[in-house]
């Protein structure tokens, strides 16, 4: 079996061990009164009881937590303010396709319970893209197959799988991620524009209204930089090829990012009300939501009116150390090990590589061109750990840092490398140092808990 056909397999294979753990789990276990936001029920169809019955029983433990702003989204679009952080790309997906599918098989199923399958089914078609292209990624970048497998074994079982199967965007954000690195790493700006345009319009971060998909553009500006650093400065031919790269990824990127705050813009600043079921406004005015077009909300008004930050900071309290709490630290200990993980073998990578540091990995040698090559990844995951320690809800580091970053995956599998087993899959399996036995509880064990524990509305997000 090829390495390819292998990664398709253990992602698929993963990917039903959690809809059949998410389903007994839901089955059996009550769920928890978590007092979050549940998107309102609309009028039953005639008939669709039946349908509602065998998709709640089969996926019902995936609409937990944001899953249900992901599905209200698609369902209803952008009716309360509060669900303005979610950004468009896969809700919208799920949106178009449920009604394809619907029209297509024409049974008398809600849109409700469809979307519901649409998303999971296309979380594991996402999922699966991801682990080819992190397999290819890692290959490009340490030319190992045999940790290549390794990495992919990971990412198959990795801590926050849950979160990768679930309505959430994480699969997608993966895959267009890990696309956005491979073609930079390859050399192919042009082919990396499209999946970093369409990762502005994925998944958002709280950093400063923008989204955490044009972060994937200083990947663009790091390589060029690399490559045109490799040519020499003084030919200003191969400089001026490689500034139009720039601005041409930045230009699509930052209008991939308007597109998204314009269309936001139009109900909630002009005063072009959505379309409401009653369902959908009783809802919201009971719980106090502000409603497009109905009320003009406070961040309008502001110089540059991107709502994303506002609303985390009024919605969830999102802010620099505003998470620093004693009754967090249970979400601390949560997030900690895929922090320290990542933080720790950082900071010894660049006290061990000081040159390749000062360098920025931009020269390097024959001898360490490998670790020169991992420079730009180190500092992306380093960054983006210390942003959740000190920025974010502490526990979505796991799932943020899970997605976001190929490194976690590759500290970890040169753990598995250094035993020396023949089988990539057996390495896992039957790891013999302290840290890759812990490294195999702490995947295995978030693996199965937090599927148990988010298809019950227990917190884990």
């Amino acid at each position: 079996m090829t390495d390819s056909k292998l990664v398709i397999w253990l992602a698929i294979l993963s990917r039903v061990l959690i809809i059949i753990l998410q389903a007994f789990s839901n089955l059996f276990f009550p769920d928890h009164n978590a007092k979050v936001f549940v998107s309102p029920l609309s009028p039953p169809l005639n008939g669709s009881s039946t349908c509602h019955s065998i998709i709640d029983t089969i996926f019902g433990g995936f609409r937990r937590w944001d899953a249900e702003y992901f599905l209200h989204i698609a369902e209803h679009g952008y009716t309360y303010e509060n669900t303005l952080v979610f950004y468009p790309l896969f809700p919208f997906c799920v949106r178009y396709i449920t009604n394809i599918a619907h029209t297509i098989l024409g049974i008398e199923c809600e849109f409700r319970d469809l979307s519901l399958v649409v998303a999971v089914v296309l979380n594991v078609i996402f999922f699966v893209k991801a682990a080819l292209v992190l397999h290819q990624l890692t290959i490009e970048t340490f030319n190992n197959y045999r940790l290549a497998r390794i990495v992919a074994t990971l990412f198959c079982i990795n801590p926050a799988s849950i979160f990768f199967s679930a309505p959430y965007t994480e699969s997608l954000f993966s895959w267009l991620s890990f696309s956005v690195m491979l073609h930079c790493a390859r050399n192919e700006i042009r082919d990396a524009i499209l999946p970093l345009a369409l990762s502005s319009w994925c998944r958002s971060n709280e950093l400063g209204c923008r989204s955490n998909g044009l972060l994937n553009f200083g990947f663009i500006l790091y390589y060029v930089t690399r490559d045109i650093w490799s040519k020499g400065t003084t030919n200003w031919i191969h400089f001026l090829k490689g500034f139009i790269k720039v601005l041409s990824c930045a230009i699509v990127a930052g209008i991939a990012f308007v597109i998204v705050q314009a269309y936001y813009f139009s109900p909630y600043c002009e005063g072009n009300p959505l379309e409401m079921n009653e369902a959908v406004l009783n809802y919201g005015n009971k719980n106090n939501f502000l409603l497009a077009g109905h009320q003009k909300p406070q961040w309008c008004s502001f110089a540059v009116p991107f709502s994303y930050s506002y609303l985390q900071a009024y919605y969830w309290n999102v802010g620099f150390l505003k998470y620093y709490e004693f009754k967090q630290i249970p979400n601390f200990l949560l997030a900690a090990p895929i922090l320290v993980m990542i933080i720790s073998h950082a900071v010894r990578f660049l006290i061990e590589n000081p040159i390749i540091a000062r360098r920025l990995g931009l020269i390097h040698t024959k001898e360490n061109a490998e670790k020169s090559s991992q420079f730009v990844y180190v500092i992306h995951a380093l960054v983006l750990s210390i942003f959740c320690l000190l920025f974010v809800h502490i526990q979505v580091s796991t799932r943020m840092l899970a997605s976001s970053s190929p490194y976690i995956y590759w500290i970890c599998a040169q753990h598995f490398q250094k035993e020396h087993h023949q089988n990539s899959f057996k390495a896992f399996l039957q790891p013999k140092s302290h840290s890759t036995k812990f490294i195999k509880a702490w995947f295995l064990g978030y693996f199965v808990i937090g599927t148990v524990l988010f298809s019950n509305f227990l917190p884990w997000t």
